[in-house]
């Protein structure tokens, strides 16, 4: 299953074809970040419910699940390794996810010179009136605390929209087994575009050795 940010883009294909090609014959689900209105919603429920609440995956423990997305698509499937996941779910591929809404969203704040402690509040009430969410629920941080699958955590170095510390906040908390590539000069959703070859072998490697093995650790 492959979760897209805001919108498809050349890097985001480049990505999700990474993925494909490391397991030959895996059919793939993709389904979008976004809501009907066209309202982004940063901590993604309904896309959280389409990743736990499917339940032709549930009967269907043969089938093994891969949780993969990159930006906000990889926050969804972070967030999503807090909550009660299938068994057949053997792993967890997350590239240039960020901390949490509220942190990403205070980020962009300050890199655009609003005073962020003025603006938290309306940042607040307008997330609740015109995204109908709670900027305190999207956190992935407190989601992986609670994560059972084995997880891979990629980040560009020079990732500027959602910066390198945030993937190793994000390792850091983690407490499923864990795995971090870390890519030098690659910004963001960028990491196989710089570094092709690592990048598949990293994620080929680690999907690999998760397909065999019971994905609750």
């Amino acid at each position: 299953v492959l979760a897209h940010a805001a919108d498809i883009t050349g890097q985001i294909q480049c990505r999700q074809t990474a993925c494909v090609k490391c397991v030959k014959g895996f059919p793939v689900s993709r389904f979008y970040s976004r809501d009907s209105s066209f309202s982004v919603d940063c901590s993604d429920p309904e896309a959280l419910a389409h990743v736990s609440g499917n339940r032709s995956w549930q009967q269907s423990g043969d089938v093994k699940i891969i949780l993969s997305g990159v930006s906000m698509g990889a926050t969804t499937v972070l967030l999503a390794s807090g909550l009660d996941l299938p068994k057949n779910v053997v792993c967890i591929v997350a590239d240039c996810g960020y901390s949490s809404a509220e942190a990403i969203i205070k980020k962009v704040a300050k890199d655009r010179r609003y005073p962020v402690k003025l603006c938290t509040p309306f940042l607040h009430l307008g997330a609740f009136i015109f995204g109908r969410f709670n900027l305190k629920k999207g956190s992935a941080v407190e989601a992986v605390r609670k994560s059972k699958v084995p997880t891979l955590i990629i980040h560009g170095t020079d990732a500027s929209l959602v910066p390198s510390y945030m993937g190793v906040e994000l390792y850091g908390n983690c407490a499923s087994k864990k795995e971090f590539f870390g890519v030098e000069k690659a910004g963001h959703g960028l990491s196989y575009v710089v570094e092709q070859e690592n990048y598949t072998n990293t994620v080929r490697e680690f999907i690999n050795k998760n397909l065999n093995k019971n994905s609750i650790s």
